[in-house]
């Protein structure tokens, strides 16, 4: 068995953070954002709205927080970790790393020169358990495959396949 290593510059984005510091000025902005907020638990239609205005905003760069990590800061953690990854391998080596939805659409966002919005809708297409394959070649990292769930849906119950 390989050795596993933890490397934090896989971890996802403090969600929560970034929720605090941006919904007070959301609200202030659009007060019927309130009424969504009480239902985020209940309801996935005011999560996805309360949730992608949030993230749409931290993403665009332009509602930075001090002392909370930016899309910026977020993407280029993510992409010196993949980086990391790809410098460690010996030719011909498959390396497996674990994560989670965000820090996948910002290493793909990266890969294939996307927006910080659509790699956040991106991200809501990732299902949870699949893969996405990296290649290293001569000239850095090329995407080879996203959000793969064939070993999901051999199972035969599309109860397996989940977003959230």
């Amino acid at each position: 068995m390989p050795a596993i290593r933890a490397c934090a510059g896989f971890n996802e984005y403090d969600f929560e953070a970034v929720l605090a510091t941006q919904l007070p000025r959301m609200i202030e902005e659009k007060p019927s954002l309130a009424h969504d907020i009480e239902r985020i638990a209940d309801d996935d239609g005011a999560f996805r709205r309360v949730f992608e205005g949030a993230m749409l905003r931290w993403v665009s760069g332009e509602y930075e927080v001090p002392g909370v990590e930016s899309w910026k800061a977020f993407k280029e953690r993510t992409v010196a970790a993949l980086a990391q990854v790809g410098d460690s391998m010996a030719k011909g080596q498959n390396v497996l790393v674990c994560t989670s939805g965000g820090p996948i659409a910002a290493i793909i966002s990266h890969l294939l020169d996307l927006s910080g919005e659509i790699a956040l809708r991106l991200n809501w297409q990732i299902v949870n358990a699949s893969y996405t394959r990296v290649m290293r070649h001569r000239g850095g990292m090329m995407l080879a495959g996203f959000n793969s769930v064939a070993h999901l849906e051999s199972m035969g119950d599309p109860r397996w396949i989940t977003y959230r």
